[in-house]
């Protein structure tokens, strides 16, 4: 059963202290709870709970693409990375130099700069 209501203020404030990625808008929040926790921000999927974080969408990315925290492939493994393959270092043309482990990260394109959908 899908159960969507609006968010309180309260429950606001608690994603943005659980945000993978420091990625915020404004709007009216609303939840979808189904197999998987989905906020809407003006009716827009954009953010999604994985292993009690937030995660951004990449609606959200392609709407407000975030300066950092951002890896670079090479456009001949976008296909195989879409596909389900890893991405290894050869495969990597560029990095946010900021990036530390453990950090959320959103994967974009060599050639347009953006985020894949």
């Amino acid at each position: 059963m899908v159960r969507r209501h609006h968010l309180s203020k309260k429950k606001i404030k608690e994603i943005k202290k659980k945000l993978a990625m420091e990625i915020w808008i404004e709007g009216k929040y609303e939840i979808v709870e189904n197999e998987m926790e989905i906020i809407l921000v003006d009716g827009l999927p954009s953010y999604f709970l994985l292993e009690d974080k937030y995660y951004p969408t990449v609606l959200l990315l392609l709407q407000s693409p975030p300066v950092d925290k951002y890896v670079t492939v090479d456009m001949g493994a976008v296909k195989h990375v879409l596909n389900g393959a890893n991405i290894f270092a050869a495969g990597i043309v560029e990095a946010d130099e900021n990036i530390r482990e453990g950090d959320a990260v959103y994967i974009r394109d060599e050639k347009y700069k953006k985020p894949w959908r």
